[in-house]
């Protein structure tokens, strides 16, 4: 059985293998930081011009859903149901 200054003493050293670990990983979490800061913040001039070149083509994007949506067999159920509700919708509206 180990003494009171043995356990005093391997305390003191794992106290100061915490402070040490706690400080290498302050310093590498400041550098990640810095590294992800340079890499993701763009200038406000990069994204301007962005946007200014390339319009969104509303027909485009639609007709592509609708062809991802009718080529998805799981899906035509839905648009059926979907469709059935509709039209029974606009027929109760209708009387």
């Amino acid at each position: 059985m180990a003494t009171k200054p043995e356990l005093e003493a391997e305390l003191a050293e794992l106290r100061a293998e915490i402070k040490k670990m706690q400080a290498e990983n302050e310093s590498n979490a400041a550098r990640e930081n810095e590294t992800i800061e340079e890499n993701i913040s763009p200038t406000t001039e990069d994204t301007n011009t962005d946007a200014e070149s390339a319009p969104f083509d509303w027909d485009k994007e639609i007709s592509s859903l609708i062809k991802d949506v009718k080529n998805s067999p799981g899906k035509q159920a839905i648009l059926v149901g979907l469709g059935m509700f509709a039209l029974g919708f606009i027929a109760g509206k209708s009387r």
